[in-house]
């Protein structure tokens, strides 16, 4: 489950999930040290993606759990860009 990298130290994948906690981080900080300004940082943490074929198979073979992870690209995407529209025309979004 990629999400729960960023959220939670994941054993055997520090540096991984260091890195995905450093990124939600600086989303954070980022934010608030804009506040008040035309621009919003955003991430979007998504479930496991089905980039690449083995990556696919290794989340199937984790079960029901593993299979419910696997999000389709299209659909982060769509939602992603709807959650977007929520936010005021005015602001410059980064992603």
């Amino acid at each position: 489950m990629p999400i729960l990298t960023g959220f939670f130290p994941m054993p055997m994948k520090a540096v991984y999930s260091a890195s995905k906690r450093y990124i939600i981080e600086f989303t954070r900080t980022s934010n608030y040290e804009l506040k008040g300004e035309s621009t919003h940082i955003l991430t979007v943490c998504a479930n496991g993606m089905p980039t690449r074929s083995d990556i696919v198979e290794k989340l199937k073979s984790q079960g029901t759990l593993g299979r419910l992870s696997i999000v389709n690209i299209n659909k982060v995407v769509r939602i992603s860009l709807k959650k977007l529209k929520k936010i005021k025309k005015s602001r410059k979004i980064y992603s």
